[in-house]
C-alpha cells in the first residue's frame, strides 16, 4: 500500500537524532566508571538531507506521455480494428487503406500485420502477391517450411481470392470453399451451390493436382457430389440437391450394377442416408 515517503524518513530523522544526544544518567552514580559528558548535539545532517529530498514537494511528477503519441496510440489501435472489420466484409479497398495510414503512422507494427495485409491484397484481385505476402511471413516468423507455408497462404486464398490474377487453380480452390462453407457452415441461397458448383465443373477438366499428395484438388473433386448435394439441402432446395447427387455420385462405386433402376435405388438409398435434411423428399 503506498505511503507518504517522508514519515519513514522523519522517524529515521528522530531515531538519529535521539541517538546523537547526551547521556541523561545521574553522574555522581557512574562516576567512576563515566565521567561527565560534554553535551555537543549536531543534528544529523544526512537525515535531514534525505527528508528534504523526499518529501512531496521535491519529487516531480512523472512526464505525461506526449498528447501526439497518445493520438496516435489511439489512431492505430482504432484503424486495425477498422481494417479487420473490413477485411471480415471483404471491403479490401478500405482494409488497404486503413493499413496504408497505419504504416505512415507506424512503420514497425504495420509490418506485423503482413497477413492482414495479404488477405486484403487477395480481396482486391492481387491473389498472388497476397499469397507470397502470407507465406513468407509465416517462413520468417513461425519458422514453417517454404511448401507447407505455401499450402497454408492458399488455403487462406480460397477464401480471400477474388479474380483479378488469380489462377484457376485458386478459382477452383475458392468454388471449393463457397460450397464447403455454405454445405456445412453459413446458410446460403441456392443460386451460390448453382454458380460455384458450375464454376468447379468446369475447371476440374484443366487443374490438375500437384502429384499425388495434393488433396485439395483430388479430393475437392471426388467430395462435390456430396458437398454441392448438401449445399443445395441446406438452402431447402431438395429437389436440386437430389438431381446433384445423382449426376455426380462416383460411377466407380455402380459398375457392378448393369440395371439402371437397381443403380438409382442404390443412389436414392445413400441420398438418404448422406443428406438428412432431404431424405424422402427427392
Amino acid at each position: 500500500m503506498w505511503q507518504r515517503p517522508w514519515v519513514g524518513v522523519v522517524a529515521g530523522f528522530l531515531g538519529a537524532f535521539a541517538a546523537a544526544t547526551c547521556d541523561r544518567r545521574d553522574s555522581s552514580a557512574d562516576a567512576a566508571v563515566c565521567p561527565p559528558c560534554e553535551c555537543v548535539c549536531r543534528p544529523d545532517t544526512a537525515a535531514l538531507s534525505a527528508h528534504a529530498a523526499s518529501t512531496p514537494a521535491a519529487v516531480p511528477p512523472p512526464p505525461a506521455l506526449p498528447r501526439a503519441t497518445d493520438t496516435s496510440a489511439a489512431e492505430v489501435a482504432e484503424l486495425v480494428a477498422t481494417a479487420s472489420r473490413k477485411l471480415m466484409h471483404d471491403d479490401g479497398k478500405g482494409c488497404l487503406a486503413d493499413l496504408d495510414r497505419i504504416a505512415a503512422l507506424d512503420p514497425k507494427f504495420d509490418a506485423r500485420l503482413a497477413v492482414t495485409r495479404g488477405q486484403c491484397e487477395m480481396l482486391v484481385g492481387k491473389c498472388q502477391d497476397g499469397k507470397r505476402r502470407v507465406a513468407t511471413w509465416h517462413v520468417v516468423e513461425t519458422a514453417m517450411t517454404q511448401e507447407r507455408a505455401d499450402l497454408t497462404a492458399e488455403a487462406i486464398g480460397s477464401m480471400r481470392c477474388r479474380d483479378g490474377d488469380s489462377s484457376d487453380r485458386d478459382r477452383l480452390l475458392r468454388a471449393y470453399y463457397e460450397l464447403s462453407d455454405a454445405a456445412y457452415m453459413n446458410k446460403r441461397p441456392a443460386a451460390v451451390c448453382k454458380d460455384n458448383l458450375e464454376i468447379a465443373q468446369r475447371l476440374i477438366p484443366k487443374v490438375q493436382a500437384n502429384g499425388p499428395e495434393d488433396s485439395q484438388i483430388a479430393g475437392g473433386a471426388q467430395a462435390l457430389f456430396h458437398t454441392a448435394a448438401t449445399c443445395f439441402a441446406r438452402a431447402d432446395d431438395c429437389k436440386r440437391a437430389w438431381s446433384t447427387y445423382r449426376a455426380l455420385f462416383p460411377a466407380k462405386g455402380l459398375e457392378a450394377l448393369p440395371d439402371p433402376a437397381e443403380r438409382d435405388k442404390v443412389v436414392a438409398t445413400s441420398f438418404d442416408g448422406a443428406i438428412p435434411r432431404c431424405a424422402g423428399k427427392r
